[in-house]
């Protein structure tokens, strides 16, 4: 069984499991504007990347998965539009512990998970939902957790 941890997503820092937290920037002048989701370096990268954006209904599951090593792909995360549950937890501890992020798209927030996080969402209303993949998708090394029976 796993333990659900609900966690505001500014204070995973502070917990120093892995997962990193990033203060959208935006831009503005009389042309437009310009959002920098994520800008920083990525350790043990690959050269291939997705940027992936998905729509959903309200109570809409995304996920929960990962893929096994050594074909894990590093995910950057953001929320356009909606809110969400969003589920991750790493693979690689024993601790069956399930971090759960309220998030909202009026938090102006992305989030890095390492390979080596399973990762997931619920939505809670209609959704645009973007992410960044580091590494390619493999589907026979992809790995799917039903969690539901925990939370």
């Amino acid at each position: 069984m796993y333990k659900l941890i609900k966690v505001n997503p500014k204070n995973l820092k502070n917990m120093n499991v892995g997962i990193e937290v990033f203060e959208n920037l935006s831009f503005k002048d009389d042309r437009g504007s310009l959002n920098v989701n994520f800008e920083g370096e990525i350790s043990d990268t690959s050269n291939f990347i997705s940027i992936k954006e998905s729509y959903s209904k309200p109570l809409t599951g995304r996920g929960l998965h990962h893929q096994e090593n050594p074909f894990g792909q590093h995910k950057i995360i953001s929320l356009e539009k909606g809110s969400i549950l969003d589920f991750s937890f790493d693979t690689e501890k024993n601790n069956k512990q399930i971090y759960c992020l309220p998030l909202d798209s009026s938090m102006n927030l992305s989030i890095y998970f390492p390979k080596r996080f399973a990762h997931g969402f619920i939505t809670i209303t209609e959704t645009k939902f973007k992410y960044v993949c580091i590494g390619k998708y493999i589907e026979d090394k992809e790995i799917v957790y039903n969690v539901l029976p925990s939370i």
